[in-house]
C-alpha cells in the first residue's frame, strides 16, 4: 500500500508553535485548529483528535525535521492514554526520539503530552529509503 509523501495536515489541521532539538531527537509544540472540519466529523458533540491524525503528524514532523520524506514502515506499539479534545487551552507537545544509525529504517518513540497529561505513546519504524 502506498502512503502519501506530502505533509497535508500541517498548517491546515495544526501548526508548529515551537521546535527544539534534543539529545536523541526533538520536541515540537503544536497548536490544533479547533474549528477544523475533522472535529465536526470526529465527533460533532464531543470533538476529539483522531489517533490516525496523531500518527500522521508524527510522520510529518519527522519528515520536516530530517528534510526527507519519512514513510511509516510499521507501528510496533501505540497506546492512547487519554482523549485529546479540540480545546485551545495550550499547545500539545510531541517528544520524538529516534536512532538514525541505520539510514533507511529509523526506530522512533513518541510521547504526546499537554501540560502534565500524557495522551499517547507510540513506537514505530520509519522508512527513509523512498
Amino acid at each position: 500500500m502506498n502512503q502519501p509523501t506530502e505533509n497535508y495536515l500541517i498548517n491546515d489541521f495544526y501548526s508548529v508553535v515551537n521546535k527544539k532539538e534534543t539529545e536523541s531527537g526533538f520536541t515540537a509544540a503544536i497548536a490544533f485548529k479547533s474549528n477544523h472540519w475533522i472535529y465536526n466529523c470526529h465527533f460533532r458533540n464531543m470533538p476529539i483528535t483522531p489517533g490516525a491524525c496523531l500518527v500522521q503528524i508524527v510522520r510529518e514532523l519527522v519528515s520536516d525535521h530530517l528534510d526527507k520524506p519519512a514513510m511509516i514502515h510499521s507501528i510496533k506499539n501505540i497506546k492512547f492514554l487519554n482523549v485529546l479534545g479540540n480545546d485551545n487551552s495550550g499547545d500539545v507537545l510531541f517528544d520524538i526520539r529516534f536512532d538514525t544509525s541505520d539510514t533507511s529504517a529509523i526506530p522512533a518513540t513518541v510521547s504526546i503530552d499537554k501540560q502534565s497529561q500524557c495522551f499517547a505513546k507510540i513506537s514505530l519504524i520509519l522508512d527513509l529509503s523512498q
